[in-house]
């Protein structure tokens, strides 16, 4: 039978090694947590493939989460991976996840390929799940349409703009739309 002492060292043992596996869980955790701070700041700080690293390295050490594939997605869109950014929205797109925002991204990703027919797709998938008028794929809409049709007038007039004789204002406002479209923030 144990003594009263046997059984405060076993308490002590069986106390220390919870301790033990508390703290390992917590410095694991605390791990993933750096982890998205850096990637976060990396984003907020122009530095989309450098993000993208770190959201990757996340998904692969903790597994994936919808915010954090959406957020990976982002950075490589940010970083010009389009076709990774694809896979990697995707994946969201065909999970339960599936929503507004995640067509709103695969639009986005689509206008920076000047690929409007898809980009449209996107942005009308993203207003039947979110009609709502804080929905920004609204805007994007009116605004690639506003962009496609005064692309396609003034390219129709004098033929494509790197061969054209086009007025100089008629060009500069093109070149303008063209600009903004591209850097536009998605």
């Amino acid at each position: 039978m144990p003594t009263d002492g046997g059984i405060m060292m076993a308490a002590k043992v069986s106390c220390q090694k919870g301790i033990n596996l508390l703290y390992l869980f917590s410095r694991w955790f605390n791990r993933r947590r750096y982890l998205i701070a850096q990637a976060d700041k990396n984003r907020d700080q122009g530095q989309p493939a450098e993000a993208a690293k770190l959201y990757q390295q996340i998904v692969a050490e903790w597994g994936e989460t919808p915010s954090l594939l959406m957020q990976l997605g982002n950075a490589l869109k940010d970083s010009q991976d389009y076709d990774k950014a694809y896979a990697t929205y995707m994946r969201v797109w065909e999970s339960e996840s599936r929503n507004a925002d995640v067509a709103l991204q695969l639009g986005h990703l689509f206008k920076l390929q000047d690929d409007f027919d898809n980009s449209k797709k996107w942005y009308f998938s993203s207003i039947e799940l979110d009609d709502g008028s804080s929905n920004p794929a609204h805007n994007e809409l009116a605004f690639i349409n506003n962009i496609s049709d005064r692309s396609d007038s003034i390219d129709s007039k004098e033929g494509h703009i790197e061969n054209s004789t086009l007025s100089f204002s008629d060009e500069t406002t093109l070149r303008r739309f063209r600009a903004e479209l591209r850097y536009r923030p998605s």
